[in-house]
C-alpha cells in the first residue's frame, strides 16, 4: 500500500522507502547511503516510465484501429 504513489513521483520511491525502512527500525544514518544510490536508480525509473507510457499508446491506438501506420512509419 505504501508504494502505490510513486510510479508517477519523481523521487517519492525514496520517501516511501524511508518510510518503510524507519518502520522497521533501520537506523536513519543508513537512509544517507541509500540516497545516492536512488538518485541514480530514479534516473532508470524515469526512464522506463516514460517508455511504457509510449509503448502503451502506441498499442492501444494499433488495437483500437486509431494509428496510421503509413503515417507512423513516415517518420524520422
Amino acid at each position: 500500500m505504501i508504494t502505490l504513489a510513486t510510479p508517477g513521483v519523481p523521487g517519492g520511491a525514496f520517501v516511501a522507502f524511508s518510510a518503510l525502512l524507519l518502520q522497521l527500525g533501520v537506523p536513519s544514518e543508513a537512509l544517507a547511503c541509500i540516497i545516492g544510490i536512488d538518485a541514480v536508480m530514479d534516473l532508470f525509473i524515469g526512464v522506463v516510465n516514460c517508455f511504457g507510457t509510449m509503448v502503451s499508446t502506441v498499442t492501444v491506438s494499433h488495437r483500437e484501429q486509431l494509428l496510421d501506420v503509413a503515417r507512423y512509419n513516415e517518420m524520422p
